[in-house]
């Protein structure tokens, strides 16, 4: 297996991407920078420091033309992947702590979640504002809870959204409307993954469990329970046989590899700590990460098969 880390970040890894060619990774980090690493040599090719403050999440668009990026304050940047130059920044009326960002797969629109239970709408081609989402509240809680995580459907007609309230929202983004409401988690949801085909949706909580929802139905048709610490990222690789889930550890198991057809894992042992930014590469062969208490980025080579057995 074949593990690699990229140097360079001087602030704890918040969110890793590969570029949907794979040839390229960007890293997010709370030391203000986005960082750009080529892969065929595992340099890093540009720092960008235009962010004042943590950067929480990042996106490609267009194909990899174009790299969004957005800052605890909401500040999204637009970068032209050719020279990194900046080609926009969109900024909320009001500052809000952002703590993700989804883009549709038809490039068309932005979502960006905040701390206050607001979810942004973004219209790319005009660079504004277009609408606001809001009613994750916690029943608890009077509150509005924050926004953990975004995912668009492949259509782009719909996004959903995850956070403090622990429960998981559909939108209509034609309508901005709630469809549904999916609930089974007992704490923070921090993290979404949408199979490709968009048939199955992955959640990760603070509960320790990944839950995986039918959407056809909006049933939950299982429940992966192997983790000791928070979960904090989950992704599927391209063809959706493999689910990755990631998170809090100190027994040097952050990350595990389930084979869905079989509903068993592997646990991949790089460190102890918090695994905050996940992405698997395009052809489903590697994972990026980084957290806590790293300022590393590390890439991994997948375990091939659905041989292993719970461990």
């Amino acid at each position: 297996m074949e593990n690699v880390c990229l140097k360079g970040h001087v602030g704890w890894i918040t969110a890793v991407a590969f570029s949907p060619d794979g040839n390229y990774l960007a890293s997010a980090s709370d030391d203000n920078t986005v960082r750009v690493w080529r892969l065929d040599d595992n340099t890093c090719t540009a720092v960008l420091k235009e962010h004042t403050t943590d950067v929480a999440a990042l996106v490609w668009m267009k194909d990899g033309a174009i790299l969004v990026s957005v800052d605890r304050s909401g500040t999204l940047l637009f970068r032209n992947a050719d020279d990194w130059t900046r080609v926009a920044t969109l900024s909320p009326t009001v500052p809000r702590n952002v703590f993700s960002l989804a883009a549709a797969p038809d490039d068309t629109t932005l979502a960006s979640g905040q701390v206050d239970g607001l979810i942004l709408l973004w219209d790319v081609a005009h660079h504004t504002q277009s609408a606001t989402l809001q009613g994750h509240r916690h029943e608890h809680n009077a509150h509005p809870d924050g926004i953990r995580d975004l995912v668009f459907t492949p259509d782009s007609a719909t996004l959903i959204s995850a956070g403090d309230s622990g429960v998981i929202q559909l939108w209509c983004v034609g309508s901005q409307q709630c469809l549904a409401t999916l609930e089974g988690h007992r704490y923070w949801i921090f993290s979404l993954a949408l199979s490709a085909d968009g048939t199955t949706l992955a959640s990760g909580s603070w509960d320790r469990t990944v839950r995986l929802w039918r959407l056809a139905d909006r049933t939950c048709t299982d429940v992966l329970t192997e983790h000791k610490g928070d979960i904090h990222r989950v992704a599927f690789t391209p063809d959706g046989s493999t689910l990755i889930s990631a998170g809090e550890s100190f027994t040097n198991e952050p990350i595990r590899v389930w084979h869905l057809d079989s509903v068993t894992s592997t646990a991949l042992a790089p460190r102890q700590g918090l695994v905050r930014g996940l992405s698997i590469s395009p052809d489903g062969n590697r994972i990026a990460y980084g957290g806590i208490p790293s300022f590393d980025v590390c890439m991994t080579t997948l375990p091939a098969g659905p041989q292993h057995a719970h461990t």
